[in-house]
């Protein structure tokens, strides 16, 4: 890693990892919750013993609507 030191290239030190995040993080973060959002809400084809048309966040909030164990601690 030493050798990308004057370099104008992404070395993957301490100090680059953090300006990627201070400049970055508002888009990263806005696509994170984009793609939150798309998981959450799209439909899933029914498994056995599962009727289809279930939503992840629906299965995940309210497992008891399906005849299933909540597993969260």
């Amino acid at each position: 890693m030493a050798s990308c030191i004057g370099e104008t290239i992404f070395c993957g030190t301490f100090l680059d990892k953090n300006l990627v995040q201070f400049c970055f993080m508002d888009i990263i973060q806005k696509d994170l919750d984009n793609l939150v959002e798309i998981w959450n809400t799209h439909t899933i084809s029914g498994g056995k013993g599962m009727h289809g048309g279930n939503r992840p966040i629906m299965l995940y909030t309210f497992p008891e609507l399906y005849n299933k164990q909540r597993c969260l601690c």
